[in-house]
């Protein structure tokens, strides 16, 4: 692993970046929010890259710092609404 491009974001292309300005202007297609969504979790979190750097113990965090991103939003992601909402009600 290059230490010093560890730390460095990915490239991320055109259709990327056009799909992430028009989520923020709210003009998302379904396709570009899941592109959005890939991009962040896949590319800027690096949730499937590895996160330990045998060479320095602060790039490893730096990696976990970002892949916690990614978890949260999947823990989102993958949350049942419906026994959330019952769970709410019944409070």
């Amino acid at each position: 692993m290059d230490i010093k491009k560890s730390w460095k974001v990915p490239k991320i292309d055109f259709d990327e970046t056009a799909a992430i300005q028009a989520l923020n202007r709210g003009e998302a297609t379904k396709e570009q929010q899941e592109k959005v969504l890939k991009c962040i979790i896949e590319k800027m979190c690096g949730y499937n890259d590895e996160q330990f750097n045998p060479e320095s113990s602060r790039f490893t965090d730096y990696h976990l710092g970002r892949r916690s991103v990614a978890s949260l939003l999947l823990k989102e992601i993958a949350i049942d609404l419906v026994k959330l909402s019952e769970k709410r009600r019944s409070q």
